[in-house]
């Protein structure tokens, strides 16, 4: 599949575009965006895609969606609650469907998603299908996936507790003797001091290990696996 953007056609479903996608995405969730030329560099043959790519995400129109107020705000039949988190693919947020009450975690993605293509549109709902299809407890459930106006969004099973990530910060900052939030139910322990917190803890890598198994038999590869994502 190829796509346009102000002048001829180019793959951006090529390997190189995909990669540089990843590390973009990656560096902007760090605040460390390089210059155009170190991408250009970096993946050599997709020159057209990278730079479309660059390009886009600096436009003015690129921009994370903005947090809902105070007014109850709606996308599509979904009410946004608060914020859960954001990053450089998008913001989370709790919000409830309002056609069956139900609580789902919206990922509202960058505009700058689909600026270079209505192929884009397509492709969201087509990857979200395959996701929705993987019968796992240790995978996320994806709902819906759709585009309104000039948000796009994925609807998700919202899952209590926190990541792993903000377990090992918490665990850190404890450790160091700083003040810190309450212990979550069932939370694995990051230091185990004895067999049976060891096995715990191996027990709850084991359960992750799993879960990315069942999604690689299903012929999909989940390319941003971190601490902040389980």
């Amino acid at each position: 599949m190829s796509l346009r953007a102000h002048g001829p056609e180019f793959d951006d479903t090529a390997p190189e575009v995909f990669d540089f996608l990843e590390q973009l995405d990656a560096d902007l969730e760090r605040g460390e965006l390089h210059p155009l030329a170190h991408y250009l560099a970096r993946f050599p043959g997709a020159e057209e895609a990278v730079s479309a790519e660059f390009l886009a995400r600096q436009s003015p129109a690129a921009s994370e969606p903005e947090p809902a107020g105070d007014e109850p705000q709606l996308v599509g039949p979904y009410r946004l609650e608060r914020e859960l988190g954001r990053g450089g693919q998008g913001v989370v947020y709790l919000a409830e469907d309002t056609r069956i009450a139900r609580r789902v975690a919206l990922k509202l993605l960058p505009p700058a998603a689909l600026l270079l293509s209505a192929d884009r549109r397509a492709r969201l709902r087509r990857e979200a299908e395959v996701i929705s299809k993987l019968d796992h407890p240790g995978i996320c459930g994806i709902y819906d996936a759709e585009v309104t106006g000039d948000v796009a969004y994925l609807a998700m099973h919202f899952v209590e507790g926190e990541t792993l990530g903000h377990l090992i910060s918490r665990r850190v900052r404890e450790r160091r003797g700083e003040e810190v939030s309450l212990e979550t139910a069932g939370a694995p322990p990051i230091f185990p001091e004895d067999q049976r917190q060891l096995f715990s803890l191996l027990e709850f890598f084991e359960t992750a290990a799993r879960a990315l198994h069942a999604v690689h038999e299903y012929g999909v590869v989940h390319r941003d696996i971190k601490p902040g994502n389980l």
